[in-house]
């Protein structure tokens, strides 16, 4: 089975493996009721299971890792990052702030987030491993910390697999400047 091979753990690695062929058989709205009706579990059971949080980067690595063992991908890869700006207005959004917008070439209010991504050198596949919302200036760490601590929460127990399948590193000048 696939999902044994993504690294969750048995109790979420069971409800995907009932989850998943639900979720592709029934008609209709994709929401608890429907996976109740056409499930034997209940439709608490699935509203308590969608507001868990799941390891998106783990599962994320462990894709990736059994698309290489699989040979679907080859084993040598670009690690980018980059940051976007979504617009947004009003006052109560969390995280709302001034950050640059790139295409505008000026600084507008909105959200931020940091996008870090394997680029597979032999397809043309991309993979994000982790993205993250920028938290504005006012907050305790500046951008550029904020992406250094994110680069190193992904690198952490993964340094000698990046060491034997990373190539180059790709990342905006605003990286460049500390």
């Amino acid at each position: 089975m696939l999902l044994l091979f993504l690294g969750l753990p048995a109790h979420q690695t069971r409800f995907f493996a009932h989850l998943i062929p639900l979720w592709q058989a029934i008609p209709g709205r994709v929401n608890a009721r429907n996976f109740s009706r056409y499930s034997e579990w209940d439709e608490r059971t699935f509203r308590r299971w969608m507001h868990k949080t799941l390891p998106w980067g783990e599962l994320h690595w462990g894709l990736v890792r059994l698309l290489i063992r699989w040979g679907v991908l080859g084993s040598r890869f670009i690690l980018a990052i980059d940051a976007s700006l979504i617009p947004k207005s009003g006052k109560n959004t969390e995280g709302l702030g001034a950050f640059w917008n790139g295409s505008a070439s000026r600084s507008d209010t909105g959200l931020e987030l940091s996008c870090l991504a394997l680029i597979s050198l032999t397809g043309q596949h991309a993979f994000p491993l982790d993205v993250r919302q920028t938290r504005p200036k006012q907050d305790r760490a500046d951008r550029l910390e904020q992406y250094l601590e994110q680069l190193q929460d992904v690198f952490t127990g993964r340094l000698d697999w990046l060491y034997g399948h990373l190539r180059a590193v790709v990342a905006d000048g605003q990286y460049a400047k500390k």
